[in-house]
C-alpha cells in the first residue's frame, strides 16, 4: 500500500509547490482594464476540455483493463498483480513523458496537428 500513500503525498506536496511558486503568464494583463480576459465557462475551451475528459477518461479504463488482464492471463495473485500492473502503467508513464518532453517538442509541430495524427494513430485497431 506504499507506493498508494507515497502518490497521494507526491501530488499534494507538488500542488502546494506549484500553487506557492507559479503565477499566471498574463496576471498584470488580465487585471488591467480591457486586458485579456478568459473564463471557465468560455466556449473555446469547451472543445480542449472535452478532449482531455475523453483522454483521463480512456486512461483510467486502460489502468482497470489491465489489471484485469494481468490476473485473468497471468493467473497472478492479489499482491503480484500490483505488482505487476504498477511496473507496467509506470513504464508506459516513462514512455509518454518521454514523448511529449521530447519528440513533441523537437516535432515543432502546431497543437491541431500533434492531435490530428496522435488520434488516428491512437485509436486504430491493435
Amino acid at each position: 500500500m506504499l507506493p498508494l500513500y507515497l502518490a497521494a503525498v507526491l501530488c499534494l506536496l507538488l500542488s502546494v509547490w506549484v500553487l506557492a511558486t507559479v503565477r499566471p503568464p498574463h496576471a498584470k494583463a488580465s487585471s488591467e482594464p480591457g486586458g485579456p480576459q478568459l473564463r471557465p465557462w468560455d466556449a473555446r475551451l469547451w472543445p480542449l476540455l472535452a478532449i482531455s475528459f475523453c483522454l483521463y477518461l480512456s486512461l483510467g479504463l486502460v489502468q482497470v483493463i489491465l489489471g484485469f488482464l494481468v490476473v485473468d492471463r497471468l493467473h497472478l495473485g492479489p499482491q503480484e498483480t500490483a505488482g505487476a500492473v504498477g511496473i507496467s502503467l509506470f513504464t508506459a508513464g516513462l514512455i509518454l513523458v518521454a514523448v511529449q518532453g521530447g519528440a513533441v517538442p523537437a516535432l515543432g509541430w502546431p497543437v491541431l496537428r500533434l492531435l490530428r495524427a496522435g488520434i488516428p494513430s491512437a485509436a486504430r485497431p491493435r
